[in-house]
């Protein structure tokens, strides 16, 4: 275990295959690059976050409903050397406490509510253990759709539950990663018990990514992805947990008999990308991360968002990606990083822009309206795209879309 060391990009092997990695050493001040070898590579891809700006607290960029340092850097490394990505046009607003965000709705024991008191959905009036209050999830816009329609804003009543279940409810909290919001409530006085809560709906994330066949190979050889969200598999827990397992003996029997690339930090790609990122580095003035990072979500929130209450068109969406290529340009000539903390922070957030280029590019292609993903000069749904991702990847440095069967 190499701690202190985010990856910057992956290095492919010269003959093919994997050579390893290039990583951020953060571990003093000013920063410095730590070149990792290795014979095969597997990726954990989590859910891309920070890519529009916060719903509810536009201001905080890190108020975010699950983890803000995963902004889909794996899947944006794997998009740069010829990777296959799949569904990358698709987006997913979860939901929970409004303006202390924090996913892990289904943890709540209680029912969701008008401010009148009266029930949203149909399934349940009283805080059950047993089986919640699924309306969130039949009803997922809900949240935005009463704050719309005047009716909201939607309310967590936990009142009526016991006080086990609710000694429970709490500590499942905690087992979701929900302590700072616990400690906050406890904190304040705020007892769920006795207090609602009021709900909302969260920015969009990514929800797809890297193609994977049964075994978690991609198209590069060497290269396995695992994790909550891969390109053509909902994975959650199983792509963490059971697909990692696999993965682990995947690689483990592909890297018999291959060598390690000994000078892997000497190719032409190696080298190009530590001339890059060394540029921010070693810019002592400039604009900072932030401000980069707040530039792509807002052209992404104006220009490519899901619903509900947002539509997409061919306007927008190529509007939106000739600003992400003045944005680029700007990064080029302006970005400053010149501590180890920064230039990871720019790093997750130079990913960003490659994601939002890649989403908007995929929902060019996707001519349809479908599910959140809505589009103003295309209003009907296509049977003929029914199971079916959009795919791409880069060949000969340029991005190619195919479509594919979903299952195949």
């Amino acid at each position: 275990i190499v701690n202190h060391s985010p990856v910057l990009e992956m290095l492919p092997a010269p003959g093919g295959g994997m050579g390893g990695v290039l990583a951020l050493d953060t571990t003093e001040e000013r920063p410095a690059f730590r070149i990792v070898r290795a014979r095969a590579v597997i990726m954990a891809a989590g859910n891309a976050c920070r890519l529009f700006v916060s719903a509810n607290t536009p201001g905080l960029m890190f108020n975010v409903g699950v983890c803000p340092a995963n902004t889909g850097e794996s899947i944006a490394q794997f998009w740069r050397i010829g990777g296959a990505l799949v569904g990358m046009d698709r987006g997913y607003r979860h939901a929970g406490p409004r303006y202390s965000s924090r996913c892990g709705k289904s943890t709540w024991i209680g029912v969701y509510r008008y401010p009148n008191g009266e029930p949203i959905g149909p399934f349940t009036s009283r805080p059950s253990r047993e089986t919640s209050d699924i309306t969130g999830d039949i009803w997922n816009s809900s949240f935005s759709d009463l704050m719309v329609n005047g009716r909201g804003p939607a309310m967590m009543d936990c009142a009526g539950a016991s006080r086990e279940d609710l000694d429970h409810m709490l500590w499942a909290m905690g087992c979701e990663g929900m302590t700072g919001f616990v400690n906050q409530m406890k904190a304040e006085g705020v007892d769920p018990g006795r207090h609602g809560v009021v709900f909302g709906q969260y920015e969009p994330h990514g929800i797809r990514g890297i193609e994977i066949n049964p075994k978690t190979e991609t198209n590069l050889p060497g290269v396995y992805a695992v994790g909550d969200h891969i390109g053509n598999f909902r994975t959650n827990i199983g792509g963490a947990a059971v697909f990692g397992y696999i993965s682990g003996e995947q690689a483990a029997a592909y890297v018999k008999g291959r060598e390690l690339c000994g000078d892997i930090e000497n190719t032409p790609w190696a080298r190009e990308r530590m001339a890059w990122y060394s540029r921010f580095g070693e810019r002592e003035q400039g604009a900072a991360w932030q401000e980069c990072n707040h530039a792509i979500q807002q052209i992404l929130s104006d220009f490519a968002a899901p619903g509900p209450h947002k539509v997409r068109s061919a306007s927008l969406l190529s509007s939106g990606l000739k600003f992400i290529g003045d944005l680029r340009v700007l990064i080029e000539r302006q970005l400053a990083a010149p501590t180890a903390h920064e230039l990871m922070r720019a790093a997750e957030t130079l990913a960003i822009v490659d994601m939002g280029e890649i989403m908007i590019r995929c929902a060019l292609e996707r001519r349809e309206s479908r599910g959140s993903m809505q589009r103003s000069d295309y209003t009907f749904t296509n049977p003929l795209l029914n199971n079916k991702f959009i795919r791409i990847a880069k060949e000969n440095g340029e991005p190619r879309i195919t479509w594919r069967d979903i299952h195949r």
